[in-house]
């Protein structure tokens, strides 16, 4: 449900809509999966784990934002 409540986010920037906003939504998706398989490769060799910190909170907004646009999606057909 995500994504399609994305798609309907980012259909209402005046410069997003139509074409241009699918593509925008499908890169933005495919950047997030990319990122997703590299938090392991990114914060191999420090001792406190600073960048790991980061790539963690990272992780934790984007969980946020997902479960966020699902509710609302859902909110919607209700």
């Amino acid at each position: 449900m995500s994504p399609f409540e994305m798609l309907k986010l980012l259909g209402m920037v005046k410069w997003l809509q139509g074409e241009a906003g699918e593509i925008a939504g499908i890169l933005l998706f495919t950047l997030g999966i990319a990122l997703w398989v590299l938090i392991p490769f990114y914060d191999t060799k420090k001792e406190f784990g600073q960048r790991a910190r980061a790539a963690h909170y990272f992780g934790l907004l984007a969980v946020f934002a997902l479960l966020s646009t699902t509710i609302i999606g859902y909110w919607t057909i209700r």
